[in-house]
Protein backbone atom coordinates (compact mmCIF):
# COMPACT_ATOMS: atom_id res chain seq x y z
CA UNK A 1 0.00 0.00 0.00
CA UNK A 2 1.28 3.35 -0.77
CA UNK A 3 1.28 6.36 1.00
CA UNK A 4 -0.74 7.89 -1.78
CA UNK A 5 -3.30 5.29 -0.89
CA UNK A 6 -3.03 5.84 2.52
CA UNK A 7 -3.04 9.51 2.71
CA UNK A 8 -4.54 11.47 -0.73
CA UNK A 9 -7.53 12.81 -0.89
CA UNK A 10 -9.95 13.70 -3.39
CA UNK A 11 -9.56 17.33 -3.99
CA UNK A 12 -13.18 18.20 -5.31
CA UNK A 13 -14.60 15.52 -2.17
CA UNK A 14 -12.48 17.73 0.13
CA UNK A 15 -14.38 21.28 -1.38
CA UNK A 16 -17.76 19.93 -2.80
CA UNK A 17 -18.52 17.82 -0.08
CA UNK A 18 -18.97 14.44 0.48
CA UNK A 19 -22.80 12.86 1.68
CA UNK A 20 -22.79 11.62 5.05
CA UNK A 21 -25.60 9.02 5.97
CA UNK A 22 -26.81 9.44 9.69
CA UNK A 23 -30.34 7.25 9.85
CA UNK A 24 -33.19 5.94 8.52
CA UNK A 25 -35.96 8.36 9.36
CA UNK A 26 -39.46 6.56 10.12
CA UNK A 27 -40.87 7.31 7.11
CA UNK A 28 -38.34 5.11 5.19
CA UNK A 29 -35.97 8.08 3.86
CA UNK A 30 -32.44 8.34 4.36
CA UNK A 31 -31.23 11.58 6.44
CA UNK A 32 -27.50 12.64 5.75
CA UNK A 33 -25.37 15.10 5.00
CA UNK A 34 -23.23 16.92 3.07
CA UNK A 35 -19.79 18.26 4.49
CA UNK A 36 -16.57 19.52 2.98
CA UNK A 37 -13.43 18.80 4.57
CA UNK A 38 -12.87 20.62 7.99
CA UNK A 39 -8.72 21.39 8.06
CA UNK A 40 -6.46 23.66 7.36
CA UNK A 41 -6.57 22.91 4.02
CA UNK A 42 -9.86 23.88 3.73
CA UNK A 43 -9.52 27.74 3.34
CA UNK A 44 -12.75 29.08 4.00
CA UNK A 45 -12.79 27.36 7.45
CA UNK A 46 -9.60 28.01 8.11
CA UNK A 47 -9.96 31.64 7.31
CA UNK A 48 -13.17 31.70 9.66
CA UNK A 49 -11.15 30.41 12.46
CA UNK A 50 -8.49 32.74 11.92
CA UNK A 51 -11.10 35.68 11.67
CA UNK A 52 -12.78 34.40 15.21
CA UNK A 53 -9.98 34.11 16.75
CA UNK A 54 -8.74 37.70 16.15
CA UNK A 55 -12.11 39.29 16.84
CA UNK A 56 -12.17 37.82 20.12
CA UNK A 57 -8.32 38.24 20.71
CA UNK A 58 -8.34 34.31 22.33
CA UNK A 59 -8.68 30.78 20.37
CA UNK A 60 -11.77 29.63 20.42
CA UNK A 61 -10.79 26.62 22.38
CA UNK A 62 -10.38 28.77 25.13
CA UNK A 63 -13.20 30.93 25.19
CA UNK A 64 -16.13 29.91 27.48
CA UNK A 65 -17.83 26.13 26.50
CA UNK A 66 -21.03 27.86 25.40
CA UNK A 67 -19.88 30.87 23.49
CA UNK A 68 -16.90 28.61 22.06
CA UNK A 69 -19.53 25.95 21.02
CA UNK A 70 -22.04 28.75 19.36
CA UNK A 71 -19.16 30.02 17.65
CA UNK A 72 -17.68 26.87 16.18
CA UNK A 73 -21.46 25.85 15.13
CA UNK A 74 -21.53 29.06 12.90
CA UNK A 75 -18.09 28.60 11.62
CA UNK A 76 -19.12 24.78 11.10
CA UNK A 77 -22.48 25.97 9.15
CA UNK A 78 -20.70 28.65 6.72
CA UNK A 79 -17.61 26.82 5.77
CA UNK A 80 -18.45 22.77 5.75
CA UNK A 81 -22.02 21.96 5.74
CA UNK A 82 -22.86 22.00 2.49
CA UNK A 83 -26.11 20.71 2.50
CA UNK A 84 -28.80 17.94 3.87
CA UNK A 85 -31.49 15.64 2.67
CA UNK A 86 -34.49 14.15 4.71
CA UNK A 87 -34.05 16.09 7.71
CA UNK A 88 -37.49 15.36 9.74
CA UNK A 89 -38.91 18.58 11.70
CA UNK A 90 -39.10 17.94 15.10
CA UNK A 91 -40.02 20.87 16.08
CA UNK A 92 -43.76 21.32 18.16
CA UNK A 93 -46.50 20.82 16.16
CA UNK A 94 -44.40 20.32 12.88
CA UNK A 95 -45.88 16.50 12.22
CA UNK A 96 -49.17 17.41 13.41
CA UNK A 97 -51.13 16.82 9.97
CA UNK A 98 -48.79 13.95 8.47
CA UNK A 99 -51.33 11.38 8.00
CA UNK A 100 -49.74 7.84 9.03
CA UNK A 101 -47.58 6.10 6.28
CA UNK A 102 -46.64 9.33 4.51
CA UNK A 103 -43.85 11.51 4.21
CA UNK A 104 -42.95 13.39 7.34
CA UNK A 105 -42.75 17.13 7.13
CA UNK A 106 -38.85 17.81 6.41
CA UNK A 107 -36.67 21.11 7.32
CA UNK A 108 -35.41 22.94 4.30
CA UNK A 109 -31.49 23.71 4.46
CA UNK A 110 -30.65 27.05 4.91
CA UNK A 111 -28.06 28.92 7.18
CA UNK A 112 -30.59 29.80 9.93
CA UNK A 113 -31.98 26.18 9.76
CA UNK A 114 -28.53 24.78 10.29
CA UNK A 115 -27.70 26.92 13.12
CA UNK A 116 -30.98 25.99 14.76
CA UNK A 117 -30.30 21.68 14.42
CA UNK A 118 -27.09 21.99 15.66
CA UNK A 119 -27.77 23.81 18.66
CA UNK A 120 -30.65 21.32 19.33
CA UNK A 121 -28.66 18.69 18.54
CA UNK A 122 -24.78 19.21 19.81
CA UNK A 123 -24.41 15.25 19.21
CA UNK A 124 -25.04 15.36 15.90
CA UNK A 125 -23.06 18.43 15.74
CA UNK A 126 -19.68 16.32 17.38
CA UNK A 127 -20.93 13.08 15.00
CA UNK A 128 -20.81 15.90 11.90
CA UNK A 129 -17.50 17.32 12.69
CA UNK A 130 -16.03 13.82 13.63
CA UNK A 131 -17.02 12.73 9.99
CA UNK A 132 -15.63 15.92 8.16
CA UNK A 133 -12.17 15.47 10.15
CA UNK A 134 -12.28 11.59 9.12
CA UNK A 135 -9.37 11.66 5.87
CA UNK A 136 -11.17 8.27 4.49
CA UNK A 137 -14.72 10.07 3.66
CA UNK A 138 -12.43 12.06 1.28
CA UNK A 139 -10.52 9.66 -0.64
CA UNK A 140 -10.71 9.03 -3.98
CA UNK A 141 -12.68 5.90 -5.11
CA UNK A 142 -10.53 3.31 -6.14
CA UNK A 143 -11.28 1.78 -9.39
CA UNK A 144 -12.82 -1.20 -8.52
CA UNK A 145 -15.69 0.33 -6.14
CA UNK A 146 -15.98 2.45 -9.33
CA UNK A 147 -17.00 -0.71 -11.39
CA UNK A 148 -18.95 -1.90 -8.52
CA UNK A 149 -21.36 1.53 -8.74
Amino acid sequence: MSLQSLFGTDKSKEIEGTWIDVTVNDDGTDCGFKVSRMSVHNRRFAAAIAKRQKKYGVKLKTMGQEKNQSDMIEVFVETVLVNWQNVVDFREGAQDNVVKGEPSVKIEYSRENAIWLLNQLPDLFELLVNESTELTNFQAEDDEEKVKN
